[in-house]
């Protein structure tokens, strides 16, 4: 194309491209800017308002809309219509600007009015309204401050009216009214004779319905400087009398100037004086240029002298820029803001496509491309695409675009609109982050069964993406100061001095107490707020975000999220926290509840247990327990150690299966029953007999695994019999271990008629024997093997570390510490590493013979 002009295809030449459905984009809107008479416009814009509120397909109902345009004596007129028919809307062909029409007030206002059909029906009868089931937008049209009169639209009862949508209908507005000023201009044609006075009018042309739309020389708003209204109780003439009476004061263009001599053929009626409200309907052939026409015909130059300054302002105010793009030659031709949107100064773009592509980001070349091709087929263009800027930013650009076609149907260029989407793009991304933030405090805080839970996820989530260093979570009982629950980098003296601080927002008005997110951007903030020298804070701490942990039943404490560098707080950070505020808030109040009743059980776990265990002559015994971190910590383990009448001492240790209160309520009753048993005279194989038939004959489908070790201390000689129980560890006085494997019976309460065989096991002196459940070695996130292993070299090293060299033999040979220091490695085996997880009860059972 370059420096050239370029025709515009035949009329009818583009009837074969397929047409857009779905929402309207940029360039459908642009579509107005093109309308030949007031007829079009109103079409248009009705298609493109069904288009953009519609939830589905375009709906069937019959296309009703209507436009007002205010005129000179500030009456507003019906000047088109679609669907009805004249005598259909008499009532309504003028309506004075006081009304309390919708159209009327609407254009008093300068403000949209939407109405149902239930709500228009009885106040507005007549035909105007369609008695099917409807709702009308009624929009005023306003230009630079002005009004021109409004429009009607008739959409469908389930249409879409949300915040975007009045967003696009009110851009639709402007540029309604930009073309409706153009159609409407009172300028001549060019191939028209200028009026002169003996051919203007001192009452005005007849309106189009037939009503008046002109006022006496010098008493209309050009005159007087105010509208002229009718007077009271006047009735604005209509009918075809007045019609017949209108055409014959019309003077005969083919006879009459005015001066008696021939008019010139092409010479029209004058218009009054130009005034603010003052319009003239243009025909159908009184087609003025599109901005999009002028694009094709002019280059950038003349698109800055010729574009209608309005149309323009228009663009420029929604940040569009337009361009024309020449298959053959390549030639672009963009406005100023389309460079700028580009990076590039208007006077140093060069025309060229490739200069374009250089712009675009090289992972979206290929989506562009792809765009254009498809366009060939389709008519239509849509794109997004990234831009690399001189700076290295990155702006993201939406271009659309329609093809224009050869009469013979070959597409030999495209015209097109874009503009800067890269605010819209940010924000969604900062949205889709944010709900996926949301998302996954959601799912990880559901999941957490303990208050301790819920602090280590804020700790581990919250804090580092808020970038805090800081963290205190407060929780109150009724009618209780805040306690704190939670700390993450504060000293102790300062937490003390937080929770002074706490307790004082949770006792006076403010915001907290309305639930909403206290955000101190820097120390003046928080001193403003805190004038007490004690509540002063550390001087690492200079921003602050305080929040409220509500629950339906009020307040229930609060989280303070300290920072190191002031800050400066958005909307954004107080939705975040907001929202992870009530997540907290509602997840800590699950689980108290859940710590209480666990407290509760455990509790009652630990009352079924032994108090204490008995001296036991001749050995030291130490036991240990732990609550799973699962479900509500209580289970079915359990262990025991009896002194039989003979001098021998028999310890148990067993494990009921599951972890509720159903198996520590088994595990009570089967440890009874075989203290019972042993008290009876039963011992080891056939004391195992005789619980399995107890736990069969129980109404429950559990079963238990134990463990009986019967011990002569004297004699030093060990027997053990086991029913599904885990084989014990076995050390000696120099820190050897090894399994005491022997044979077994299947677990507890499996089959009424089972065999416990009995085996013998050694026990040296200063050796030490070691029972325990499964729960020390299973569900620890290693391999059963690993984790022996691990308790082995537990063993191991605490005989090194207690062994005699190690204390220089004050000990005269024999294993230090006693009783107490046995207590010490049961305590250590049951403890887990901070950084596994212990999610079954462990039980153990240490039995020493001192040597």
């Amino acid at each position: 194309m370059g420096k050239g002009r370029r025709e515009p295809p035949a009329a009818g030449a583009h009837d074969h491209r397929p047409r857009p459905a779905g929402p309207p984009g940029l360039l459908d809107a642009a579509r107005l800017l093109s309308c030949a008479d007031l007829e079009e416009l109103l079409d248009t814009g009705l298609e493109l308002a069904l288009r953009i509120t519609a939830r589905g397909p375009l709906p069937s109902t019959p296309r009703r809309a209507f436009l007002y345009q205010l005129r000179p004596d500030d009456w507003l007129q019906l000047t088109q219509r679609l669907d009805l028919t004249d005598d259909d809307l008499s009532p309504y062909r003028l309506v004075p600007w006081h009304a309390e029409l919708p159209i009327a007030r609407a254009a008093r206002e300068n403000r949209v009015l939407v109405n149902v059909l239930d709500q228009t029906a009885v106040p507005y009868p007549g035909s105007l309204y369609a008695t099917a089931p409807a709702q009308y937008w009624t929009q005023p049209l306003y230009l630079d401050g002005r009004c021109l009169g409004g429009v009607i639209y008739c959409l469908p009862l389930d249409a879409s009216l949300g915040d975007e949508e009045q967003t696009l209908l009110t851009a639709l507005a402007e540029l309604f009214a930009e073309r409706l000023q153009l159609l409407c201009s009172p300028e001549p044609r060019p191939d028209s004779a200028t009026p002169t006075a003996a051919t203007t009018g001192t009452d005005g042309p007849t309106g189009t319905d037939g009503g008046p739309t002109g006022t006496t020389a010098g008493t209309g708003p050009a005159g007087a400087g105010a509208p002229v209204r009718p007077a009271e109780g006047a009735r604005p003439a209509s009918g075809p009398d007045h019609d017949r009476a209108q055409d014959a004061e019309r003077a005969d263009p083919e006879t009459d100037a005015g001066d008696g001599s021939p008019a010139p053929q092409h010479a029209e009626r004058a218009v009054p004086p130009a005034g603010p409200h003052t319009m003239r309907r243009r025909g159908p052939l009184e087609r003025f240029p599109t901005p999009l026409e002028q694009l094709i015909h002019t280059g950038q130059e003349q698109l800055r002298s010729n574009l209608d300054p309005m149309v323009d302002m228009a663009l420029s105010n929604t940040g569009i820029g337009s361009f024309d793009w020449d298959f053959p030659s390549g030639r672009l031709i963009w406005d100023e803001r389309l460079s700028r949107l580009h990076g590039i100064e208007p006077e140093e773009f060069d025309g060229r496509i490739e200069t374009f592509f250089e712009r675009v980001h090289p992972e979206d070349i290929q989506r562009v491309h792809d765009a254009v091709k498809e366009s060939h087929r389709t008519g239509f263009y849509k794109c997004q695409y990234r831009v690399i800027m001189p700076d290295d930013t990155v702006r993201h650009v939406e271009s659309e675009s329609r093809v224009i076609f050869s009469p013979e149907g070959f597409p030999y260029g495209m015209v097109g609109i874009a503009r800067d989407r890269t605010d819209e793009v940010r924000r969604a991304e900062r949205n889709r982050r944010r709900q996926e933030f949301v998302m996954q405090v959601t799912g990880r805080f559901t999941a957490a069964s303990s208050t301790a839970q819920i602090v280590s996820l804020m700790a581990d989530t919250v804090m580092p993406t808020v970038s805090a260093s800081k963290m205190a979570i407060l929780l109150r009982e009724p009618d209780q100061p805040p306690r704190l629950v939670g700390l993450r980098g504060f000293r102790e003296e300062h937490a003390t001095q937080l929770m002074a601080a706490v307790r004082r927002l949770h006792a006076v008005p403010g915001p907290i107490r309305r639930g909403r997110t206290l955000m101190l951007e820097n120390r003046e903030q928080f001193d403003a707020l805190f004038d007490e020298e004690d509540l002063r804070p550390p001087a690492d701490e200079r921003a602050w975000l305080i929040l409220p942990l509500s629950t339906a039943d009020g307040l229930m404490g609060t989280c303070v999220l300290s920072f190191e560098e002031e800050q400066r707080f958005s909307a954004e950070d107080e939705a975040i926290t907001t929202a992870v505020g009530g997540i907290l808030a509602q997840s800590l109040a699950r689980t108290r509840l859940f710590d209480e009743r666990r407290s509760q059980l455990t509790e009652l776990q630990q009352l079924m247990l032994p108090q204490r265990i008995p001296a036991l002559p001749g050995l030291e015994v130490a036991v240990g327990y732990r609550p799973g971190s699962r479900g509500l910590m209580v289970g079915g383990d359990w262990y025991d150690a009896l002194v039989m009448p003979d001098g021998t001492v028999s310890v148990i240790i067993g494990d009921v299966q599951g972890h509720n209160v159903k198996a520590a309520a088994v595990m009570g009753q089967l440890r009874t029953v075989m203290r019972v048993f042993a008290a009876e005279g039963d011992r080891l194989g056939a004391l195992l007999a005789r619980g399995n038939r107890a736990l069969y004959q129980m109404d429950t489908d559990l079963f238990a695994t134990c463990a009986i070790v019967e011990i002569d201390p004297k004699a030093g000689v060990v027997q053990m019999a086991r029913a599904g129980h885990p084989y014990p560890l076995l050390v000696d006085s120099v820190g050897s271990v090894y399994e005491a494997e022997a044979d077994g019976g299947m677990p507890l309460g499996c089959f009424p008629e089972d065999d416990y065989p009995v085996s013998d096991l050694p026990l040296p002196k200063g050796g030490t024997l070691l029972l325990f459940t499964d729960g020390l070695v299973e569900n620890t996130g290693m391999e059963y093997g690993l984790a022996v292993e691990a308790i082995t070299g537990t063993l191991s090293r605490w005989v090194q570390r207690n062994s005699p060299r190690h204390d220089g033999g004050q000990h005269g040979g024999r294993l230090p510490g006693g009783q107490r220091d046995l207590e010490l490695l049961a305590e250590e085996i049951v403890s887990p590493p901070v950084d596994k997880p212990h999610l079954d009860d462990v039980a153990v059972l240490l039995v020493r013979r001192p040597g």
